[in-house]
């Protein structure tokens, strides 16, 4: 899908091989991506405190709209897909959220366009059902 001299990958687990495989950490263009990744986790979990803050209602609904609209910003960039499924893979997502990020995801073309491109197990209904349940060679293969 995303082809040029430095990097060539189609679905989200070849570009977590990219950005954090072994032996990826000297060249700069990876330490940019690693960089734009920090940020893109931090935005990840931004969104997710402010679901649960709402979800328990310690935040009220226009509150935490503000808070998801990052998703609508940030929603189609494979970088913040790469936060999702290394927070998913790694078991640091919980169900509730799982079903909100496909949600609003799914509902935005944008969004859904690229998940349907490089992640399509997203968009499966049972996403939210298996999270942490993929192993680090399932993840890495």
């Amino acid at each position: 899908m995303y082809k040029n001299s430095a990097l060539e990958w189609e679905h989200i687990r070849e570009l977590y091989n990219i950005v954090y495989g072994f032996n990826n950490f000297s060249e700069e263009y990876r330490k940019n991506l690693r960089k734009a990744a920090i940020h893109s986790d931090l935005i990840f979990y931004i969104v997710d405190d402010a679901f649960t803050a709402y979800t328990e209602g310690m935040l009220p609904q226009d509150y935490y709209d503000t808070w998801k609209a990052y998703l609508y910003d940030v929603g189609k960039s494979p970088i913040f897909i790469l936060s999702i499924y290394l927070a998913y893979n790694m078991g640091f997502l919980d169900e509730p959220f799982a079903k909100e990020l496909q949600k609003v995801l799914q509902g935005y073309n944008k969004s859904y366009a690229m998940l349907n491109a490089i992640y399509p197990e997203m968009l499966n209904q049972n996403w939210p059902k298996e999270i942490g349940k993929v192993t680090r060679n399932q993840q890495a293969g």
